[in-house]
């Protein structure tokens, strides 16, 4: 296995929603604190609640509801952020964009609807997604690069 070819101990895969599985292994996994281990645990994103189980992207980063709720509509950053990448993107065809795993959350469906060819989503690799942009860029291209920043 890839994991011990490396020098890891392998561990897995553990069913992440079985409590007492999960113990068992991380117990385990504590024995092997001289070297690198590594425990594979396999979980479904928002288990248990049904609207989050049947529309992960709408809830990868849902944010708490205000008490204080406003009458007026204020537009998120994400979607004032996408116009504008969609506005520029039409003035200019040498504009590109660049998401690691983020188009939703972006809000960077509505270019990729409009330009499919040329937005990218190079999966969760914020490192290769900037590479990748100073590449383009070093051929005349204008990469727009949009990573959450808490990533």
């Amino acid at each position: 296995m890839l994991w011990e070819e490396l020098g890891f101990t392998y561990m897995g895969p553990v069913d992440g929603h079985n409590i007492r599985e999960l113990e068992i292994a991380l117990t385990q996994a504590r024995d092997y604190y001289f070297k690198p281990t590594f425990v594979h645990v396999i979980t479904t994103k928002g288990k248990g609640y049904l609207p989050a189980e049947g529309d992960a992207v709408y809830f990868h980063g849902v944010s708490p509801k205000s008490k204080n709720i406003s009458t007026k509509v204020i537009p998120a950053y994400s979607e004032v952020f996408a116009q504008t990448v969609l506005r520029l993107a039409r003035d200019n065809p040498r504009m590109v964009v660049i998401t690691p795993a983020m188009p939703e959350g972006n809000c960077l469906s509505i270019v990729e609807a409009e330009f499919p060819q040329r937005v990218f989503d190079v999966g969760i690799c914020e490192q290769h997604a900037v590479t990748f942009a100073a590449g383009l860029a070093t051929q005349g291209f204008i990469p727009i690069v949009a990573i959450y920043s808490t990533f």
